[in-house]
């Protein structure tokens, strides 16, 4: 539960389409965005050792791309004619 409560305005998404939705489907209707979201393939999903984890596609593009240039040891000289 505390987890699916640092998501970002989930819980205002689930409150907007489900004002009336009892206390107990509310946490189950959290999740289930998260995996509607991930087969429409708008955020990841990986199965990690204790569950699933759910990202951001677009900004793991972003830190995967930093992280892959800095394993390169490019200097100018590589550059020059």
């Amino acid at each position: 539960r505390k987890l699916l409560g640092t998501v970002t305005n989930l819980d205002a998404i689930i409150k907007q389409l489900h004002p009336q939705l009892p206390e107990n489907e509310y946490y189950l209707m959290m999740e289930f965005l998260l995996h509607g979201l991930a087969e429409y393939s708008l955020i990841s999903k990986q199965r990690v050792e204790f569950g699933m984890q759910f990202k951001d596609m677009i900004s793991t593009m972003f830190s995967q791309q930093k992280d892959d240039d800095e394993d390169y040891n490019f200097n100018e000289e590589d550059f020059q004619n």
